[in-house]
């Protein structure tokens, strides 16, 4: 079997350009657009492949963590969640107290919108839109 040594495994933070139309915040969850492989923000039917580490303008290279890292990240609250909560994929890249793809278990509580949180993820493996089951 020929190994292709152009390809590499790699984890942490990973760079990816954003798309024309839209900026991304710091901490918010994002997607690869699986026709132009940019990131944009992950929505409520989503976990997303991590979380943005700073803020980009559209069209520029955007710095984010991968759900595969170990450990906490900080998201972005849409709403209240209670500390030890577990958290949801929300719209725009956020997170919630309640939902139908859980991201994780909140370490802090949020006491409103917009803010910042430390989230242990739950074993998120990859951030697809099969919902096929295979």
């Amino acid at each position: 079997m020929a190994i292709n040594k152009s390809v590499r495994f790699k984890t942490g933070a990973l760079t990816a350009q954003t798309a024309s139309n839209s900026g991304i915040d710091a901490y918010l969850r994002v997607v690869l657009d699986t026709t132009t492989g940019k990131a944009v923000l992950a929505g409520a039917d989503a976990a997303g492949v991590g979380v943005a580490i700073g803020k980009a303008d559209a069209q520029s290279n955007i710095t984010f963590w991968t759900y595969l890292e170990p450990g906490t990240l900080c998201h972005v609250a849409a709403g209240a969640i209670a500390k030890y909560a577990p958290v949801y994929a929300a719209a725009n890249g956020k997170i919630a107290s309640s939902g139908t793809v859980q991201i994780g278990i909140a370490m802090e509580a949020a006491g409103a919108a917009g803010d910042v949180i430390s989230v242990l993820a739950a074993g998120i493996v990859a951030a697809s839109d099969d919902s096929s089951g295979s």
